[in-house]
């Protein structure tokens, strides 16, 4: 079998694990639909339209966020108060689904304030650049030598129904896209202080609502997932969700009665999620209008700043998961939407067990992801410690052997055209990230014997180990 042949099989057998854990953690999560009637709802309303059960949640999780005001956030249990803001990836193959569970889940929820006015269904408007998402929001013009803001909405849905399209903005030179989304999800200011005034449109902090759609095909996720990505914490900020179940469902039938549309009340945060933008825009001061901190359970708080002490010790807040303070942020998220969903003003510990659940579906599909993607998270893992000791040790047997794989072929294009190497000169070769990866990998090389090894003693009379590179037919060749 070919170099080729051996590369592409221990991808698809890295990727078929992958896949095996997320079905397997889809499977011992799937009772949470069972938890309330609203979930049992959005479970069955999914069912009646073919959609996935978990990617419809997630959709309709983003439309409860975006039913209050920007004003409604988490409590500053670290730092300040944090947006509602939500960030969503469904994963699937070309026609695999996307589409509709993003459809579903713009049907199955409908909103109402006061059980009287509905919530108007808002559009999913595509993304563009990071500069045009201020704009979407509010313009700007010159007037008197100054720059004059006009509002136009504080809330808005994208969408990226292809992640080829977001490849391609983030990929332009100097593009802010990724960048000013990592800002959204905090609630942070978006703009830029652009010399030209009409271009200078700053959203205060807290003054918008910004949910996000994107639809990813496994094996194209590297904008969300590669390593830049994770070393800016994307992955960790977006909730992953497939488009099918991974078993085979009870087949519907043609004619079976659909299901209807729920309707849910938005919780009285005593403001008016109506007070949108006046007839003309520039009277209406977002900054303005007083926060409304959602109540946070005590045991959740504890959690968070326990998690948030563990960097104390290193005076830069350096970790052994620098990253999990921005899953237990996401969790925290999805369990306020899952409050607002839930007709309710505080987060209790059901919902923050709901949500843990959820995270747990979303990391095993970023897994697979990045397994496809071939950028698999080898440092910082996606998520830790939620499932039992089995399935926590065969996720990082996954990730260790799809670390062998990769150094096997670096290590093999190394000695490609060289004569004998010195094992210390091909192990400077490794970068220090994934010397941990080297010995099982110089073991894998030398079974398949794609390499070859002898000993080797130098003029001074100190012997060492040698590799050098084979030809097909597995023959040592003479350089």
């Amino acid at each position: 079998m070919s170099k080729v042949d051996n590369t592409a099989n221990s991808g698809a057998s890295a990727d078929s694990m992958a896949t095996e854990y997320l079905r397997a953690t889809m499977k011992v999560n799937g009772s949470l639909f069972d938890s309330t009637e609203t979930l049992a709802h959005i479970a069955a309303f999914a069912d009646s339209r073919s959609a996935e059960r978990y990617s419809v949640l997630s959709g309709v999780l983003m439309r409860a966020v975006a039913a209050v005001p920007p004003t409604v956030v988490l409590p500053p249990i670290i730092g300040g108060a944090v947006s509602l803001n939500l960030l969503t990836a469904s994963v699937g193959a070309s026609g695999g689904g996307k589409g509709t569970a993003d459809k579903c889940a713009a049907e199955a929820v409908r909103f109402k304030v006061g059980g009287r006015r509905n919530v108007p269904p808002l559009p999913l408007l595509p993304i563009g650049t990071g500069e045009g998402i201020n704009r979407t929001y509010a313009t700007a013009r010159k007037q008197s030598g100054r720059a004059v803001i006009t509002w136009h909405t504080d809330t808005a849905l994208f969408g990226c129904r292809d992640i080829a399209s977001l490849a391609a903005l983030t990929a332009r030179q100097g593009a802010t896209l990724v960048p000013e989304l990592l800002k959204a999800f905090m609630g942070e200011e978006l703009g830029f202080a652009n010399a030209d005034a009409e271009r200078r449109v700053i959203l205060p902090m807290h003054s918008y609502r910004l949910c996000l759609s994107a639809g990813v095909q496994p094996a194209n996720g590297g904008v969300l997932i590669d390593d830049q990505a994770q070393r800016d914490g994307v992955p960790q900020r977006f909730i992953w969700t497939p488009v099918r179940p991974g078993i085979a469902r009870t087949r519907r039938a043609a004619d079976a009665a659909p299901v209807d549309p729920l309707t849910v009340p938005v919780p009285d945060f005593g403001t008016d999620p109506f007070a949108l933008p006046d007839d003309d825009g520039e009277a209406f001061d977002p900054a303005a209008r007083p926060l409304v901190p959602l109540d946070v359970a005590e045991s959740i708080r504890q959690t968070i700043i326990d998690a948030d002490a563990e960097k104390d010790l290193d005076p830069f807040g350096r970790c052994g998961d620098p990253l999990a303070g921005h899953r237990l942020l996401t969790q925290l998220n999805v369990a306020a939407a899952l409050a607002i969903l839930h007709n309710r003003t505080d987060v209790d510990a059901e919902h923050w067990e709901i949500a843990e659940r959820l995270i747990e579906v979303s990391s095993k599909v970023a897994d697979a992801v990045a397994v496809a993607s071939g950028t698999a998270a080898e440092d910082d893992a996606m998520r830790q410690g939620h499932l039992d000791g089995t399935r926590q040790a065969a996720a990082d047997d996954s990730r260790h052997e799809t670390g062998v794989r990769a150094l096997a072929d670096q290590l093999d294009r190394f000695l490609t055209g060289r004569g004998w190497t010195a094992h210390s000169d091909l192990r400077r070769s490794v970068s220090p990230s994934r010397r941990r990866f080297f010995d099982d990998t110089v073991t894998l090389l030398l079974d398949s014997k794609r390499i070859d090894m002898r000993e080797h003693q130098n003029d001074k009379g100190q012997k060492g180990i040698q590799y050098m590179a084979m030809k097909s037919g597995a023959r040592p060749y003479v350089g």
